[in-house]
């Protein structure tokens, strides 16, 4: 299919972007901020954001936003392979499960939510959006990420919609002003793996402002994944799972300017070209044989802020940022495990456009109120087979606007309301879906106990509208349609409580929440019929309440940690329309924790192990239609890495880290008839 035809659509669509709803909604917005103080305040870093500190502890960190609980992770403290996916990092981060679904992408799930309900963002600017309404992090390259968070509810409701299970953002550091910053990472594994990343960055003193720019590139090849002990492959013989090779490159450049006074202007570009086989599931009598011989993806993006206004009002922020994301995936299917023999065929050509504005105003004794709109215009050619194309096309728009203030000296506390807005403008030659209308609100308090203790807690409601995929697509004549499919919608609560000295980077931290989420309206796949075809339905409520916990120490010695975290939850589903008692959920375990911690050996060597334990679960058969379970499992992991001071072509630092993932070996199924990888062993070289 020609990509011209994507193109010339994407371009007469992103002319009519709702632009004029955008301005019009962002006037309005700002026609909110009334006088209410003449008094001159300082900006953004003032007394209100020393209530809960953003505080990074070694590779990992518990922190709380706008009263909502959150993990800050820094990619290049983890022990990772060389040139690591967001896929890769995400299995590192407490508090989250993540498996790989029978597509061969990504899945994460935080109290009883899936992955199309958790927002995607790059430096603020959504990723996920799009066709399938999810961006999958194990495409996604951290070339160039220096830090990723994840607020595990609703933090704020600026961040775009279909944001309802939490936020997941990447961003990236200037490089220092005294030196150029480079790295460069090579590494394989016992496979024959080829993994290798590289990058340079620098910012150039301007007097009164700043020029920073980077680049970097990555490469992983992978002949496919080890086959754990106990797991029996369709392909005898094989000493690597089948149809799980996989090849991907990856470059990135950013340039930014900041002046003193508030004023930026940043471009970034990225993309990847990959290949990979899907690993068929090995408990369905007739799995799915299919591969991906073409994915690719190119990323524009550009930020601008105004300089900071000061008034009599007090301190005027304004930021205008906007995408475009276009992306090709090709979809080969086969008749058997040979993968010789195809047997069908889809492709897909996207275009995702977004832009956003944001304002924020911040008057006297820390109260600040913010604003923001975001749009998204999502166009997809889908071909099917020998098919001609369907077109489609979705517009999303969300506008909102929240508050802070602090009461008395001790207490900060957040709310906000949003108007979320869907239409389905082309719909494959079928009729297209009216617009339709969320509106969502969150409440979010942090009190400081004392210098080491906070409470927080928050409440939000959001709702998700079904993507594209979702209400159309027919997935290789393995899905029936369903435009009838309406909103899910979720009422969260959260509240819990933070010890830990935010001015250290050793010492002990400890944060306990508890939380409830209410979802109805929950999107569910389900047999079409009497065929061997699925169909999505508007069918479940889910209600999710549990218990979350993270630990981590870090000691005055470098190279001494510990963290553990533990999630404990009870996921119970109803069908509304049947009215029936509560069913198992699918890959919802009860209970998960994660033991991690690292100790000096001697001579600079420091050891690390990790242990992971999911407990049981469940997933639906389809060859019976019963639930099958997936007995508790553990997956273990050791390493070790030396540093050492190196003078080598403007490189100060040498790396050197080994390490046995999966150590004993074990067939821990993520999902029925999804095995991870078996024993490997990895080496790796970084180069700072």
């Amino acid at each position: 299919m020609p990509h011209s035809r994507v193109s010339s659509a994407a371009t007469r669509a992103y002319a009519t972007l709702p632009l004029a709803a955008l301005l019009l909604a962002a006037l309005l917005l700002a026609a909110l901020v009334s006088p209410l103080s003449a008094q001159q305040v300082p900006p953004r870093d003032s007394s209100a954001q020393t209530i809960e500190p953003q505080v990074v502890r070694g590779a990992r960190g518990a922190t709380t936003v706008g009263g909502a609980s959150a993990v800050i992770v820094r990619p290049d403290s983890a022990r990772l392979a060389p040139a690591p996916t967001l896929g890769d990092l995400l299995r590192t981060i407490p508090l989250v499960l993540v498996r790989t679904n029978s597509r061969g992408e990504i899945e994460l799930s935080v109290r009883g939510s899936e992955s199309r309900q958790v927002g995607v963002a790059l430096n603020g600017l959504p990723l996920s959006p799009g066709w399938d309404g999810r961006a999958d992090p194990g495409l996604i390259p951290l070339t160039g990420i220096s830090q990723v968070s994840y607020v595990r509810s609703t933090a704020t409701v600026l961040g775009g919609p279909n944001t309802l299970g939490g936020m997941l953002d990447l961003s990236l550091d200037a490089a220092p002003a005294e030196r150029r910053e480079q790295q460069l990472s090579l590494g394989t594994d016992h496979t024959g793996a080829r993994l290798a990343s590289g990058g340079v960055a620098a910012t150039r003193d301007l007097g009164h402002s700043q020029l920073s720019w980077r680049v970097g590139a990555g490469l992983r090849q992978r002949d496919g994944l080890v086959i754990a002990k106990g797991v029996v492959d369709p392909v005898a013989g094989a000493e690597l799972r089948s149809n799980t090779d996989s090849r991907t490159a990856d470059l990135f450049a950013s340039l930014g300017w900041r002046s003193a006074n508030g004023a930026a202007v940043s471009a970034m570009a990225s993309g990847y070209d990959a290949m990979r086989g899907v690993a068929p599931e090995l408990h369905l009598s007739a799995p799915r044989y299919w591969r991906y011989p073409e994915q690719s993806r190119r990323l524009l993006q550009v930020r601008t802020s105004l300089p900071r206004l000061h008034s009599a009002l007090g301190t005027t922020e304004v930021e205008v940022g906007g995408g475009v994301l276009r992306g090709t995936t090709r979809i080969a299917t086969f008749s058997d495990a040979t993968y010789t023999t195809q047997s069908g065929s889809e492709a897909g050509e996207e275009q995702v456009n977004n832009a956003r504005l944001a304002l924020t105003q911040t008057f006297a004794r820390g109260v600040q109120l913010k604003a923001a709109v975001t749009g998204n215009n999502i166009l997809y050619d889908e071909t099917l087979n020998a098919a001609a194309a369907a077109h489609y096309r979705q517009d999303l728009i969300s506008a909102g606007v929240e508050t802070s203030f602090i009461l008395g000296t001790r207490t900060l506390v957040s709310g906000g309301v949003v108007l979320d807005q869907a239409s389905s403008i082309a719909a494959g030659g079928r009729p297209p879906l009216a617009t339709k209308a969320l509106t969502g609100f969150r409440l979010g308090a942090t009190h400081q106990l004392s210098a080491t203790a906070r409470l927080h807690a928050s409440a939000s409601k959001r709702g998700r509208f079904p993507a594209l995929r979702e209400l159309y697509s027919g997935a290789v004549n393995r899905f029936e349609p369903n435009p009838d499919l309406r909103p899910e919608n979720l009422l969260a609560t959260e509240a819990g409580v933070s010890f830990g000295d935010p001015t250290t980077q050793d010492g002990l931290s400890l944060q306990f929440v508890g939380f409830h989420h209410w979802l109805d309206d929950g999107i569910v796949r389900t047999n079409f019929g009497a065929t061997n075809r699925f169909i999505r339905i508007n069918r479940d409520e889910t209600r999710t309440a549990g218990l979350e916990t993270m630990l981590s120490w870090y000691g005055a010695t470098p190279g001494r940690s510990l963290t553990l975290d533990l999630v404990a939850q009870q996921v119970r589903i109803r069908d509304a329309a049947a009215g029936g008692p509560t069913r198992k959920p699918e890959h919802m375990p009860d209970f998960r924790a994660m033991l991690d911690g690292t100790v000096p050996l001697g001579r600079g060597v420091i050891i690390g192990a990790n242990l992971s334990h999911i407990g049981s679960q469940f997933c639906v058969n389809p060859n019976s239609g019963r639930d099958a379970r997936l007995d508790a499992q553990t997956v273990s992991a050791i390493t070790a890495h030396r540093s050492q001071p190196v003078h080598l072509a403007g490189f100060r630092s040498l790396r050197i880290l080994a390490g046995v993932d999966n150590l004993t070996d074990a067939a821990v199924y993520e999902q029925c008839g999804l095995p991870r990888a078996g024993r490997t062993v990895r080496i790796g070289f970084d180069l700072h």
